[in-house]
């Protein structure tokens, strides 16, 4: 949903940024979303039914300036796949630029109802905007 919500964010702010996303680990490889992800962000007229899960790879701490984790665990996990500890600074929380909650990490809705899925919709906006508008 993140991945969605910041390429949709980014194009309709006219900013060109390469947008990816990837599990740290490798339970999911290949599927699609979840139908609950897809159904909540086809309600927002974004389209996340193509995308395909993929683990992160040490390739991805070269390939990119950031790479957002969801939740503390995802972070630790991330560091990981770091191919040079100067490179772990790369990874951060993707809730970290949101001064107005009191949340840090994303909450998994996949054990939730579709209200669970719409919340970190919402919360995937809130942060979208705020990484977009420190991006020049």
């Amino acid at each position: 949903m993140a991945e969605g919500v910041l390429r949709e964010k980014a194009r309709v702010a006219n900013k060109h940024i390469i947008v990816d996303s990837a599990g740290t680990s490798d339970f999911h490889i290949g599927e699609s979303p979840d139908k609950r992800a897809i159904a909540c962000m086809k309600s927002h007229q974004i389209d996340i039914s193509g995308l395909q899960a993929r683990q992160l790879t040490s390739q991805d701490f070269i390939d990119f300036d950031v790479i957002y984790a969801m939740d503390k665990n995802n972070l630790k996990d991330a560091i990981k796949f770091s191919p040079d500890p100067a490179l772990n600074e790369k990874v951060k929380l993707f809730l970290d630029h949101q001064d107005e909650h009191h949340l840090k990490v994303v909450p998994d809705p996949y054990y939730g109802t579709d209200e669970n899925f719409e919340h970190v919709y919402e919360l995937c906006v809130e942060a979208s905007e705020q990484i977009l508008a420190r991006i020049d």
